[in-house]
């Protein structure tokens, strides 16, 4: 089962098509990195848009997924340093 989005993500949900289009010849990483500039850049205001989103789509899936765990993969296992 997967997390629900963040905001950033959601943006280049919505972005991605948007940039690509304006640069076809580019690959993938550079296309995340070109959205990755405008979500720096862009107004507070726009991006309170897409965490409050964000929030929406978290709530929902907890709701969903009352049981749901969050863990991270790398921290798993023995681990001693």
């Amino acid at each position: 089962m997967r997390r629900p989005m963040n905001a950033f993500l959601i943006f280049c949900k919505r972005h991605r098509s948007l940039v690509r289009e304006q640069n076809p010849h580019l690959d993938n990483r550079t296309v995340t990195r070109i959205l990755g500039d405008l979500w720096a850049n862009l107004a507070p205001d726009e991006k309170s848009c897409y965490i409050n989103l964000a929030k929406q789509y978290k709530e929902a899936f907890l709701k969903a997924n009352p049981d749901y765990k969050w863990f991270n993969h790398d921290k798993q296992g023995t681990g001693s340093k």
